[in-house]
């Protein structure tokens, strides 16, 4: 038993040993950037020789930490490229700002503007070096780790339970939550993943136990869990109450929202010109239809309007079939269409829906109102994104595909709405540059591979 603590503490210990050496690589890269600079514009000595005082050193020393600590500048997690270097651009900007106040108006020196642009774009890149070497680090030790993923039955077929078998980065084990060694299984295992299928009463138990235990739970949330997420908490007698807003946007953002989209809508109808040429010329050269396609779309509270794409399937496509949704290899797509829509181009059209003010830029994906009605029939929260315009792109298109299921497609729905920001938009947008280039994974997968085996290590350590 004192053997398995000992073993369990050391390898909880990594990430901390990482995070320090870290840390400690971080000030030094700080120091040796602004004697850089400094060696550079001034030919003298070291800059922080200005400070006689010793002290006020080891203070900016010491604000550095708690700055970069209170950025999770040091988040173990494993984070997108575009994360990391938004952090590292960020934290070189908070450190200077403070580093430029200490000497402005502490020691009332005065330095070039030079210095400390010289000296800033050397962190970003020391830093960028830093953080490759880290993430080495922290593959091996998260390659280590053990996921448990606790499910209704050992065969499970949710959407995390999938995804987790293609993309786990450490061991996986699976097991029932109704396993009656769940606790052992779980005092094993550094990650916990809790699908929708788990009873609130275990979720609370699990939670409260891993939470003892400094363990990382990862929970497939309720829709009331997305909602309160970002709530404000307050009092009403000696009773704390969280405090839901609406799914919808305030006049400002709506007004915010509303004149960047005629902006950049008229900016891409002018810049994808040649694509319309081409597609027109494509289209035409396949068959005598028409180069434009209509559809009806649910939009804003519900409103009906026509979508404008390219067309991309022959004429007449639904005609015998009704409404359904487009398959994979599906005879009714063109040549000319299949290319269209694995590179979105049949989507541009719809510039002119935002342009109109139908649509926007980003938001939830507009919907065949036959679809909405069937989806709000099983979710009754799917309405909830008619709160909003629907979109050209959206958080739902750039970290799903188009094997996400509706519900979580309406997850990253309101998770967007609930979060909305004309930052997140910028994102998005950014993002979704990276996802027309990006094939989409398959969908099979061997459900034996990579899943740990708890009785094969029990046998192991009985050997």
């Amino acid at each position: 038993m004192l053997k398995d603590r000992l073993k369990k503490r050391k390898t909880h210990s990594k990430p901390l040993e990482i995070q320090l050496i870290e840390c400690i690589l971080l000030i030094l890269l700080f120091v040796l950037s602004y004697y850089i600079a400094w060696k550079f514009i001034y030919n003298t000595f070291f800059p922080f020789c200005i400070l006689n005082d010793q002290l006020r050193n080891i203070m900016i020393f010491m604000l550095m930490v708690i700055i970069i600590c209170f950025y999770k500048f040091f988040n173990f997690l494993e984070q997108s490229y575009t994360e990391v270097i938004k952090k590292i651009i960020v934290a070189g900007f908070l450190l200077n700002a403070i580093f430029i106040v200490l000497i402005y108006f502490v020691s009332n020196v005065k330095l070039s503007a030079y210095y400390f642009i010289i000296a800033y774009v050397l962190q970003i890149t020391l830093l960028i070096i830093l953080k490759i070497f880290t993430s080495l680090l922290r593959r091996k030790t998260i390659r280590n780790s053990l996921n448990l993923s606790i499910v209704e039955d050992y065969y499970s077929t949710s959407d995390l339970l999938i995804a987790l078998r293609k993309e786990s980065k450490g061991k996986l084990a699976i097991v029932s939550y109704d396993d009656e060694n769940l606790k052992k299984y779980v005092g094993k295992a550094d990650n916990i993943y809790l699908t929708g299928s788990v009873t609130k009463e275990l979720k609370s138990k699990v939670i409260s136990y891993c939470t003892l235990e400094d363990k990382r739970v990862y929970i497939v949330p309720e829709i009331f869990e997305i909602a309160v997420r970002n709530s404000t908490i307050t009092y009403i007698g000696d009773t704390p109450v969280f405090i839901m807003e609406s799914f919808h946007l305030t006049e400002v953002q709506r007004f915010v929202k509303r004149s960047i989209d005629i902006v950049l809508s008229i900016f891409g109808i002018v810049i994808s010109l040649p694509i319309f040429l081409f597609a027109v010329i494509g289209i035409k050269s396949e068959d005598e239809g028409p180069v434009f396609y209509k559809q009806e779309r649910s939009g804003l509270n519900g409103k009906p309007f026509e979508v404008i794409k390219f067309r991309s399937m022959v004429e007449d496509a639904e005609k015998d079939t009704g409404a359904i949704f487009a398959m994979e290899n599906d005879h009714r797509i063109t040549k000319i269409g299949s290319f269209m829509r694995s590179t979105r181009i049949d989507e541009i059209p719809q510039f002119f829906n935002v342009l109109m003010g139908s649509m926007s830029l980003v938001g939830p994906r507009p919907e065949r109102p036959i679809f909405v009605e069937e989806y709000s029939k099983k979710y009754p929260e799917y309405q909830y994104r008619l709160a909003v315009k629907p979109g050209i792109t959206g958080l739902a298109q750039v970290k799903g595909n188009y094997t996400t299921t509706a519900e979580n497609k309406m997850k990253f729905d309101l998770m967007y709405i609930i979060n909305y920001s004309l930052l997140l938009d910028l994102k998005i947008l950014f993002q979704t540059v990276k996802v027309v280039f990006k094939r989409e994974q398959a969908k099979g997968f061997d459900e034996k591979d990579g899943v740990y085996n708890f009785a094969a290590e029990e046998t192991d350590d009985e050997d």
